[in-house]
């Protein structure tokens, strides 16, 4: 019966699993428990919900085992549903029967595991020792251990490998009913598309339930209530029969269980989660048993999130239903309390007038009159708004089935009609859903509007009123000549109301589509709707033909659409390659999917064919991203056209070619497919191989079989291939056929008993070889003048040239036969005479004439200051140290930088000896490093001073700091480390130098700006900071202007105020910048009257925009005044493209309205009367009505309650008295 119904599982990793939707996209997950094993995979957790499939696919593999009698895994199944705490070697012997002993003497490396139903336990802290100490016994075996997922918690530690089964994919869902239904499963399935059922079908354990319906009902029911209440009562029976244990009907009946589930469920929908963590479900569910008999029960699953173990429904439907069935039964009242939004109103001025009644002892009706004024306060405070909950949508589809009452329909009827599109349409009479639908369709294309994606399921929409007077009540929109959107929206949904069009539509449509003067959104959805309608026939198609040229991408998608979904692509596949590098270059991602989309239902011989030829003739498009994406599916079209007419063959072989000459390696691999599949991969190697050899040599080992290997190898052995040729194809082999090369080398080496591999080189041991060599030479002359010497010898010359150097340096810098180092530093210096040749002897007299101390210090330093790292020895060291230490009086570091235009200059000597004080630390004397205060070089950037407070006296460095500032420093970046060092030590004694750099316009604006920050952190700085205001230089004025800022300083205030009336438009600019972030209207409005004067608005997406700084309501006359000026000049006004002025000012409105909701109800009238007073005048401002629209949203959105499971067990305690 298993193997019969049996569907192929994929698992995945545990820490991959809840993001398998996303994970599967890229790349369907390669493991499968069979395979895990076979490739030496010991140790196996395998986790998955009740009834995911465990059980059956742990028999399945050892049933598989068994049948292929493979010496190597003999696999022992174990159920441990059973066990009660003996030895578990007993317990396997008890299980397996009479030859137990005979088969766990047997090869223990050679048996498989694999214990089943862990989560059956009792005692699973015994259990879990008992099985770690016989996987101890039997180390060298291979264990399998299944559970369902809300009972592992990492009891086997060691286990690496934890795996979660991966629910059925849609194929899996209907290869699995077609097995149960036969002829009937087409019905199935599109029963679970009609009431969005896959995916809960992904579940198989709700599959069965739901096949087992609909084997006994003929038909799934048609309310979700139906569907939802039956599968919550087939499983809580199968619970009861399975967790016998509890003896449930006595101690815990299902009747009970759901009553605990609702409240859980309420408790979740209140908290807007879909999951608790352990420790919350513990609050909800306080009693242990009841607990524990939750966790077992198969609606309930756990699941593994970064931060933690939580659990949570099998489905959100089941969270969802069960919260509305705990408050079905009550009043509207209460209902909404628990759906809809409550806002905090600001009363703080209330709050603090009540805060003085408790001083007085007034007391009508004997109630101290400060807590009624409290109470009165808090039913003022928080105010239901007449908006449901997003969280709660689907919770109030439920709810609306399950009343009696028609309330809350008719509320949501008023308030969101949108929300009753997800009522089952049999529950609202046929009249009374045409009118919602009009209000509706009304509420959004009156507006001028787009319908809302986020409300409405287009859909959902044209299936809730599909009627011919809804029909010819959109075909009326459809017609009309106001606003593209009254057309746009009409379509949208006449598109989706198949079984209803006409051929006047159709016309419709295709004029639309034609028409270039029509907006292109229109055109793109006719186009759409076309298909969605299935009039893409040869008719429409020859009619819309040349859209193939359109210059409006939108278009092209649309018209690519319409091909791709019709069933002529074999017809136009001309036209779909044509589009194929433009395509490319477009910015619509639609273009490129739709085309590509299109290529891959392209199976015709004539068709592949044409595809192939396109490919030969432009092998870059391969290169493509769609392309690549694609191009399995094609070559399994070219499969299929084989079978149909093998001579496709010779095109997919020069595609082959093509592809493998254009180095085009991804696509080389994945053709092989085609040769493989199509038993033909001998012939094509044997056929390129004829061509010859040495030009193919990357192309046959693309695509060697262990045939194309064998006949490699008769060809060696007649001679015809070399040792050469083997050797080389092997090399290529090792690149382009990488999984199996082991195997084809082992089988080149066993039949030749040649080519074994090389031992691997160890070339960090290389490198490291040669730079302890290359230390060698620089440390010591001698070992330089021995290498020039290998030199001579190996080149047998008596003299050697610039020619003889070059040839060593370039031609056979491979053969490394000498050192490296050694040959550079020849060519340098043969280089300076290149026609002179030398001798041994002269080379020895000119290297003896070097300074080879110098020569050493500066390569050391070379290589270290570059980064390498070097490992020289103790006397190696003391030699550099000597040398600094020699050479330090060499070097007045008070005056080794020399200024120049851009940056300093200094000697090597001085760079060398600063360098080698901190790599080796060095005891240079106290003079000398405190002259080492005005020296600095860079390392990764300069270093700074720091260093040098580790090896001085705090004392002596601040008295020789102020010595220098007080003589002058002409170097930038020792000025910049001085007043680093002044604003680290707060040095006051340093404030009138400091006010010298500051007003010393010769210095570089970057220190003065830093010695601007010091003082400001200085005290008694306000004065001369408040003096500064006056200068004129922008750059300082600004960050003055920013200090004082920062400060409340109100002379600065003051000062920006009058700058802002200041003929410097720049000055007047950057004061009404920083005033904004102060919500100074003068300056607002500064700024807007600049916008309009200049008509730029030259800020860019990522740039700070000085609008962003507006947060004041008091703002929203100007902000209004600026809106209507951007529309009304759009064309006129400087600004890019993607962030233009309009935008950037509803930005502002949005983030002025989110602050409370006061804001958020003047913003949004505000809008609105703007959008009446200049909708008829302005483009484009109908569009502000879907920003009213998103700011209610993310307002509402904004309004998320931060509860705690107490907060929701008040809140349900206060409202439902439970």
């Amino acid at each position: 019966m298993i193997s019969n119904y049996y569907i192929p599982r994929k698992l995945l990793e545990k820490e991959k699993y809840y993001e398998f939707e996303k994970y599967l996209l890229l790349k369907e997950s390669p493991h499968d428990l069979y395979s895990l094993i076979i490739k030496g995979t010991r140790r196996i957790i395998l986790l998955g919900d009740a009834g995911y499939g465990k059980s059956t696919e742990l028999k399945i593999v050892t049933s598989r085992l068994i049948e292929e009698r493979n010496p190597d895994f003999i696999p022992i199944f174990i159920e441990l549903n059973t066990y009660t705490n003996e030895d578990i070697e007993d317990y396997v012997k008890s299980k397996i029967g009479e030859n137990s002993e005979t088969l766990l003497n047997y090869d223990k490396s050679k048996l498989v595991f694999l214990f089943d139903e862990f989560d059956q336990v009792i005692d699973k802290q015994i259990a879990t020792r008992k099985i770690k100490n016989f996987i101890e016994k039997y180390n060298e075996s291979t264990f399998v251990i299944a559970c369902r997922t809300n009972f592992y918690s990492g009891q086997f530690e060691d286990f690496k490998n934890i795996f979660v089964l991966s629910p059925f994919s849609r194929d899996n869902i209907k290869k699995y009913t077609k097995r149960l239904l036969n002829d009937k499963s087409d019905w199935f399935l599109k029963e679970l598309k009609k009431y969005s059922l896959f995916d809960l079908a992904k579940n198989p354990f709700f599959l069965n339930h739901l096949v087992r319906i609909y084997q006994k009902d003929r038909k799934i029911p048609q309310s979700q209530i139906d569907i939802f209440s039956k599968i919550i009562v087939l499983s809580l029976k199968a619970d009861e029969d399975k967790l016998d244990k509890h003896d449930l009907k006595q101690t815990y009946p299902a009747s009970e269980i759901e009553k605990d589930l609702m409240y859980m469920a309420l408790i979740m929908e209140t908290l807007q989660k879909n999951f608790v963590s352990i420790g919350e479900f513990k609050q909800i569910i306080s009693d242990d048993k009841k607990r524990q008999i939750i966790l077992e029960l198969s609606l309930i699953k756990k699941s593994f999130f970064k931060d933690g173990d939580v659990y949570q429904f099998q489905h959100n439907n089941f969270q969802e239903y069960l919260a509305a069935k705990m408050i079905a039964d009550e009043s509207l009242d209460t209902v909404l309390d628990f759906i809809s939004f409550v806002v905090e109103r600001n009363l703080l001025w209330l709050e603090k007038s009540i805060d003085l009644l408790k001083y007085f002892e007034i007391k009508p009706l004997g109630i101290k009159i400060e807590k009624v004024a409290l109470a009165l306060v808090n039913y003022l405070k928080y105010r239901r708004i007449n908006r449901i909950n997003p969280s709660w949508i689907n919770t109030v589809a439920f709810l609306c089935q399950l009343r009696r009452r028609t309330d809350l329909f008719k509320y949501l009827k008023e308030n969101e009609p949108e929300l009753t599109l997800k009522f089952e349409v049999s529950r609202v009479d046929e009249s009374k859903r045409e009118k919602l639908f009009k209000s509706i369709f009304e509420k959004y294309t009156k507006r001028k509007i787009w319908l809302d994606s986020d409300k409405i399921d287009n859909d959902e929409m044209a299936n809730f009123a599909k009627t011919r007077k809804i029909y010819d009540y959109l075909m009326n929109f459809a017609r009309s000549k106001e606003h593209f959107l009254y057309r746009y929206n009409a379509i949208q949904i006449l598109g989706r109301m198949k079984g209803l069009e006409d051929e006047q539509l159709r016309n419709l449509l295709i004029g639309y589509a034609k028409d270039e003067a029509e907006n292109p959104n229109v055109r793109h959805i006719s186009l759409y709707a076309l298909a969605w309608l299935g009039m893409a026939d040869s008719k429409t198609i020859e009619s819309l033909k040349h859209l193939k040229d359109s210059g409006d991408e939108i278009v092209l998608s649309g018209f690519y659409y319409l091909i791709k979904q019709s069933a002529l692509t074999n017809r136009y596949v001309d036209i779909l390659l044509s589009g194929i590098q433009r395509a490319e270059k477009s910015v619509l991602l639609d273009v490129r999917w739709n085309l590509m989309q299109g290529i891959e239902k392209v199976k015709s011989i004539d068709g592949i064919r044409k595809i192939i030829k396109y490919f030969i003739k432009n092998p870059e498009g391969l290169q493509e991203f769609h392309i690549e994406r694609s191009i399995g599916k094609i070559i399994d079209n070219m499969i299929k056209a084989y079978e149909a007419d093998s001579s496709i063959y010779n095109d997919v072989k020069e595609l082959a070619k093509i592809m493998n000459k254009s180095y085009r390696e991804v696509f080389t691999s994945k053709i092989q497919t085609f040769f493989q599949r199509t038993q033909t991969t001998f012939r094509f190697f044997k056929e390129i191989y004829e061509e010859g050899i040495e030009k193919n040599y990357s192309l046959l080992a693309s695509i060697a079989d262990e045939q194309c290997i064998n006949f490699l190898i008769e060809e060696y052995f007649k001679g015809i291939l070399s040792d050469k040729n083997i050797q080389i194809f092997i090399n290529f082999l090792s690149s382009r056929n990488r999984e199996d090369f082991d195997h084809f080398l082992s089988i080149i080496n066993q039949k030749t008993g040649k080519f074994l591999p090389p031992p691997p080189r160890d070339y960090q041991k290389e490198q490291k070889e040669k730079l302890q060599r290359k230390i060698q030479i620089i440390f010591n002359k001698e070992e330089f003048l021995k290498e020039i010497e290998h030199i001579f010898n190996g080149e047998c010359k008596r003299e050697l040239s610039y020619e003889d150097i070059e040839n060593i340096f370039f031609k056979r810098w491979d053969k490394q036969r000498y050192n490296e180092f050694v040959v550079k530093k020849l060519k340098n210096l043969f280089t300076q005479d290149k026609s002179k040749k030398w001798t041994l002897n002269c080379l020895k007299e000119e290297i003896n004439k070097w300074n080879y101390e110098w020569f050493t210090v500066r390569h050391i330093f070379d290589l270290l200051h570059r980064g390498t790292d070097l490992e020289l020895s103790e006397e190696q060291k003391n030699f550099i140290k000597d040398f600094c230490l020699r050479n330090l009086k060499k070097v007045n570091f008070r005056e080794a930088l020399k200024p120049k235009e851009k940056g300093a200059t200094t000697c090597p000597l001085a760079i060398m000896l600063w360098y080698f004080l901190r790599k080796f630390d060095l005891n240079y004397p106290e003079d000398v490093l405190l002259d080492m205060l005005s020296f600095d070089w860079i390392e990764n950037g300069f270093v700074g001073i720091d260093y040098l407070e580790k090896c001085l006296p705090p004392e002596k460095i601040k008295r020789r700091i102020l010595e220098n500032l007080s003589k002058g420093i002409k170097v930038d970046q020792v000025l910049k480390n001085h007043i680093n060092f002044c604003k680290k030590h707060h040095l006051e004694e340093a404030k009138e130098q400091l006010y010298q750099i500051i007003e010393d316009p010769k210095n570089e604006i970057e220190n003065r700006l830093l010695a601007l920050e010091t003082i400001a952190e200085l005290t008694n700085s306000t004065i001369f900071l408040e003096r500064l205001l006056n200068t004129n230089e922008l750059k300082l004025f600004v960050e003055v202007a920013k200090i004082l800022m920062s400060q409340n300083n109100k002379k600065c205030k003051e000062k920006l105020i009058r700058t802002l009336s200041s003929a410097n438009e720049d000055f007047a600019l950057e004061s009404a910048k920083l005033l904004i972030k102060e919500q100074n209207l003068k300056a607002i409005q500064f700024y807007a009257d600049y916008i309009k004067r200049t008509r730029k608005f030259d800020v860019h997406l990522h740039d700070k925009n000085p609008l962003q700084e507006i947060k004041t309501i008091k703002a929203l006359p100007v902000l209004f005044d600026l809106l209507k000026f951007s529309y009304k000049y759009k064309k006129q006004i400087q600004q890019d493209e993607f962030y233009s002025l309009d935008y950037a000012i509803i930005d502002i409105l949005k983030t002025i309205a989110l602050q409370n909701f006061s804001n958020f109800n003047k913003v949004t009238k505000e809008l609105q009367k703007f959008i009446k007073k200049h909708e008829s005048q302005l483009e484009g401002v109908n569009f502000l009505n879907a920003v009213c629209d998103n700011i209610e949203k993310a307002f509402l959105a904004s309004y998320r309650p931060r509860l705690t499971v107490e907060d929701a067990k008040k809140k349900i305690k206060k409202l439902l008295q439970v």
